[in-house]
């Protein structure tokens, strides 16, 4: 028995949201927290800012425990100065690795066949009947052209709303993404291993928005994030480095396995004659 997240149909969304919106009109406008007499701005934004952070990781605390076998389709659209375009991804594996993507062209032509494991990233092309061999997936997916933030494992542990794995228990600092209306969407610093990132939770706790470290990082946007079986999930991530680099990446469909994958299915048969490159880890 599998636990399956389908994304809804698009018009179907839109007349649930029409009949929401008509029945929201007829009830009072709903106000922010009133404010406490005798308590400065400050103060009452701190405590807001612990309060949101606290329902985040309690809404992400219950889907952490242990690694995850999953399956998804999504589809990447990807434009830069000197490429565009869009391919279609079967990703699947474990949390805990090894992890499998095939990527394809709309028409279903075979463009790559990624495989990551603890012993690192291996992408054959089979146009080029080449499998190129890198420490990690994150260098080797920024080799073909994708620097994402992440590699195919916490890109695994996004999808599948493994977000502990990815951000910590405690931020650093909070900040109101718009000063006048403190109420709203809130801005989190975070350490972490390369440096500070940001996070953005909305009014009801989900994350909209992640900045990474560093001035040439990735934002990313998060939306229909959902509250499922496989916890936050999101289903479309906008990914922009500078304004002529930017990818989207949309989640059409998500499987959460009861049980592992057999050892096999992950794995990565090369072809007789394929030829083999090989890179160092970037210093």
């Amino acid at each position: 028995m599998h636990t399956r997240i389908i994304r809804p149909n698009r018009t179907v969304c839109m007349a649930l949201v029409l009949m929401l919106v008509a029945a929201i009109s007829a009830c009072a406008p709903q106000k922010g927290p009133a404010p406490e007499e005798g308590v400065s701005p400050q103060i009452q934004f701190f405590r807001l800012a612990q309060a949101r952070w606290k329902a985040f990781q309690t809404a992400i605390e219950s889907h952490q425990e242990g690694p995850v076998d999953f399956k998804a389709t999504a589809s990447l659209n990807y434009a830069s100065p000197s490429s565009s375009h869009r391919v279609v991804i079967d990703f699947y594996g474990s949390t805990a690795l090894p992890l499998r993507l095939d990527m394809s062209a709309g028409i279903g032509a075979s463009i790559a066949h990624w495989r990551e494991d603890a012993h690192g990233f291996v992408a054959y092309v089979p146009k080029e009947e080449t499998a190129y061999i890198f420490p990690d997936s994150k260098e080797g997916m920024a080799a073909f052209g994708l620097p994402l933030p992440y590699g195919l494992q916490e890109l695994a542990q996004l999808l599948t709303g493994r977000w502990s794995v990815l951000v910590p228990a405690e931020y650093a600092s909070a900040v109101a993404e718009d000063k006048n209306k403190p109420e709203g969407p809130i801005r989190y610093t975070l350490k972490g291993p390369e440096g500070s990132f940001q996070l953005t939770l909305d009014e009801e706790a989900l994350p909209t928005a992640y900045t990474g470290p560093g001035a040439e990082s990735w934002e990313l946007t998060f939306s229909n994030v959902e509250k499922g079986p496989a916890g936050l999930t999101p289903g479309r991530i906008r990914m922009v480095r500078s304004p002529q680099e930017k990818a989207v990446l949309f989640l059409k469909d998500l499987t959460l396995l009861d049980e592992p994958w057999p050892e096999n299915a992950l794995d990565l048969e090369l072809p007789p004659g394929t030829q083999t490159r090989r890179f160092a880890a970037a210093p």
